[in-house]
């Protein structure tokens, strides 16, 4: 499999929130009971400006998003980039 990486755009926001919502539903289960997966989930926002800043990319197999991460510059060291969230398909 090689999946085409790109930057995401706007367009791509519907695949993404269902990607991450499945993702954490399926890979945290055997970590955290499922109240706290609802609850981490509802914490998940900003990918929109991450997209617009050119932060946030998507790997697509066969025309579907199979995976997908962004990351942040440090508000006080831009120099160091925070991960804000790397997700699969399972």
């Amino acid at each position: 499999m090689n999946p085409d990486i790109y930057k995401a755009s706007l367009k791509d926001i519907a695949c993404i929130q269902i990607l991450i919502s499945k993702s954490a539903r399926k890979l945290q289960v055997q970590y955290y009971e499922k109240p706290k997966i609802e609850a981490a989930l509802d914490l998940i926002k900003g990918i929109e400006e991450l997209i617009v800043a050119g932060n946030f990319f998507v790997a697509e197999y066969e025309k579907k998003i199979i995976g997908c991460g962004g990351w942040i510059a440090d508000v006080f060291e831009p120099s160091k980039g925070r991960n804000k969230g790397l997700f699969r398909t399972s």
